[in-house]
């Protein structure tokens, strides 16, 4: 997956916040990608 947004947060150190927010991205742009 090349997202800038992934990238971003998955360079964020922060814990499992981001992860949750990464996987919550990820499945907004799956919903929004067919």
């Amino acid at each position: 997956m090349s997202h800038p947004t992934t990238s971003c947060f998955a360079t964020k150190p922060s814990g499992p916040s981001t992860v949750l927010v990464s996987s919550k991205a990820s499945g907004s742009v799956r919903k929004a990608s067919p």
